[in-house]
């Protein structure tokens, strides 16, 4: 799901579960090389639940600033509604082994 504004970002990372925010750029190579992954990490069984979104920094300067994203690709993991994890550089088996950590050791629900 390609993020178009601030109000969209915001219920996908305050909803309930875990969701996972690609911060990217078109130009970028290792942004480039992860995508098809991140595409098809979304379709797996196994990320069942989990929403997957992308953030194109050049499109959306304003949200990249409000997360502090200093490199793309950043993945930014959330569980109800916390930043649990945040993944710098195209990394794969560190992207997997976060949503995986994720989905496993919940934290409690915001009130």
């Amino acid at each position: 799901m390609a993020v178009d504004s601030a109000e969209t970002l915001g219920k996908i990372k305050d909803g309930e579960g875990v969701s996972v925010v690609d911060f990217t750029a078109t130009w970028c190579g290792p942004c480039k090389a992860i995508a098809p992954h991140f595409e098809r990490m979304a379709s797996e069984a196994a990320f069942e639940g989990v929403t997957f979104a992308k953030v194109d920094i050049d499109e959306h300067p304003d949200i990249a600033a409000d997360h502090n994203i200093q490199a793309v690709p950043t993945f930014c993991i959330f569980r109800n509604k916390k930043q649990v994890a945040e993944i710098q550089g195209a990394d794969l088996n560190q992207l997997t082994a976060d949503i995986t950590a994720a989905l496993k050791n919940p934290t409690p629900p915001s009130e």
